[in-house]
């Protein structure tokens, strides 16, 4: 799981991410992975860079997606821009909220992040969709759905549970009564196409 961070030092901890401001995409190891305090934190960036000679796996426009070490660079550099072209304007500045349809645009290039649903790896951990940086257009010259994510955070999860835990009298009288409630409860926008 990637985190926001901002890529100047002049803001203050805290500070709200706005759209159009610089950030970085970091893939940093939790306090869990590092035992004994021994090794040092190694801190990953999502970074791209133009295409190169030498890459011919990519399509034509489209730019590879690689993790800098320790230290951001420019290639490392991202903006939030909101999904609707109507409002990127309007909302220039303003902080951005969980849950909404956005474009992590690089700065360097002015290419967005985009999902490649045709590119499935498969690792240990299960199959993987790849990503590379090339805006997408539909016929109307909209980012298409490859182009749009949502931001989500570890404290506020998506999807609330209800279970609660029953003490053992609440246990056994609740075995005799049929569950008629879900189980979960998935909160989300409902999204126009």
């Amino acid at each position: 799981m990637f985190s926001l961070s901002k890529s100047c030092g002049q803001y203050p901890e805290g500070y709200a991410i706005c759209y159009g401001q610089p950030i970085v995409l970091v893939l940093e190891p939790t306090d869990q992975s590092i035992k004994d305090g021994k090794s040092p934190k190694t801190r990953l960036f999502l970074a791209s860079d133009l295409k190169r000679v030498g890459d011919t796996l990519l399509s034509d426009g489209e730019q590879d997606v690689y993790l800098q070490l320790n230290q951001p660079s420019f290639s490392a550099q991202w903006s939030l821009e909101a999904a609707d072209p109507k409002f990127r304007c309007e909302l220039e500045g303003t902080p951005v909220k969980l849950n909404e349809r956005l474009l992590i645009r690089h700065i360097r290039t002015n290419q967005v992040l985009a999902l490649k649903p045709q590119t499935i790896i498969r690792n240990a951990f299960g199959p993987e969709l790849g990503v590379s940086v090339k805006t997408q257009l539909d016929p109307h010259k909209v980012e298409r759905d490859v182009n749009v994510w949502l931001l989500a955070s570890a404290i506020q999860p998506l999807v609330h549970s209800r279970l609660e835990t029953l003490t053992n009298a609440e246990s056994s009288s609740a075995s005799n009564v049929p569950n008629t409630q879900p189980e979960t409860e998935i909160t989300g926008q409902e999204v126009d196409r």
